[in-house]
Formats: structure tokens, sequence, C-alpha cells
């Protein structure tokens, strides 16, 4: 169990230190995808150490990927795109702030391979950490899957503080819904698809299409 807490804690804490690290920098870079990529190998790693193969693939939800996968992702994609319209709305009424355009702008101005990383990073790498080791290693030390679950969409929402409130409140509502995929599926590659449709979307799509009507 010990190392068990060690991989939770090196999931939830080292994502945090990097941001910290490289709370300054305008963009992004190659850096931050490629550490949090060790960082979730160190994860794995100490976990496989604690227990065998077979348990870590169903704590973390590494269950074959089938069509089951496919429409639990489309769902998911359908619960993320209604919690943000009902995020803005309510901001909207209440007048306040709607996202972060400067900090998406920086992203979205980015080279298109660094974007596909950085989408490719936070699919499938976050969801090991946030989802995978935050709920399935956290029941596992706990012995409470909701409140796993809860502490994971702390520690996930925290490490996007970067980013400015107004759009700290979409990423939590975005890593509740997850989350709460997660719990009642035990499917982490459905909220891994899910993640990088929607962060694609977001950071890759939308992007290009600006550029073609801009130069329409």
């Amino acid at each position: 169990m010990a190392m068990l807490g060690l991989a939770l804690a090196a999931a939830y804490v080292l994502p945090l230190l990097l941001v910290a690290i490289t709370y300054k920098q305008q963009g992004l870079s190659w850096l931050k995808p490629s550490m949090l990529w060790l960082f979730a190998a160190i994860c794995v790693a100490i976990i496989l150490l604690a227990q065998s193969p077979g348990d870590t693939v169903r704590a973390l939800g590494l269950v074959s990927i089938t069509a089951r996968s496919l429409v639990i992702a489309l769902a998911i994609v359908f619960a993320l795109a209604a919690g943000s319209a009902v995020v803005l709305f309510v901001q909207r009424r209440l007048g306040l702030p709607l996202g972060d355009k400067a900090t998406y702008t920086r992203i979205a101005e980015a080279p298109l391979s660094l974007r596909a990383f950085a989408v490719l990073t936070a699919g499938v790498v976050e969801e090991l950490l946030y989802r995978g080791i935050g709920i399935g290693v956290g029941d596992l030390l706990i012995g409470d899957a909701a409140l796993a679950a809860v502490l994971s969409v702390i520690a996930f929402t925290a490490a996007h503080f970067r980013w400015q409130v107004a759009h700290l409140v979409q990423v939590a509502v975005a890593g509740a819904i997850l989350s709460a995929a997660f719990l009642l599926t035990r499917d982490l590659w459905a909220c891994v698809i899910a993640h990088l449709l929607v962060d694609a979307l977001g950071f890759i799509v939308v992007p290009a299409l600006r550029k073609r009507v801009a130069k329409a």
C-alpha cells in the first residue's frame, strides 16, 4: 500500500510542481508534455512494483477498447459539451468573465505539431494520472471511490491553475464529468478518447477553421 500511496502522490504532486516551475512560460513548449509522459511512466512503474500487471490493468481501467468504449466516449463528449454550455450560460447571466481567451490564443498559435503533442498528452496522460490512478488507485488506498473521485477533480483542476479562474470553472466541471464517467464504467479508454476528441476540436480543428475563414 505504501508504494501505491507513493504513486498516487506522484500523480498529483509532480504535475503541480511542473506547472509551478513553468508558470511564467508563455504559450506551449515541448518540455511540459514530455515531462508529463515521464511522470506517468514513473507512476505506472511504481504501481507495477506494488502489484501484479493484471491488478494494475484492472485498477487503472485499461480494459479492451470495444464498441462500448466508443459509445461511452461519445456520451462523455456530449456531457462535456452540455456542461460547458451550462457554465457559460451561468457566467453570462452573472456578468462574469468567459473563459481565458489570452491563454487559449497563445496555445492556438503554437505550431501544429506541438499542439497535436499537447492534445495527445492531455488525453492520455491526464486521464491516466487523474482518472486511472487518481480514482482507480485512490479507491484501493482510501476504500471510497467517490472520495477518490472528488480528490482527483481537485488535483486535476489545480494542475491547470495557470489558466484564469473563469476557465478553471470549466476545467472543474469537465473533470467532474470525466470522473463520474470513470466511476460508472471503469473504462479509462472511453475517457481518453473523449478527452482527445474535445481537445482536438478546441486546439486543432477550430484554429484551422479560423485561419481558413481569415484567408477567405
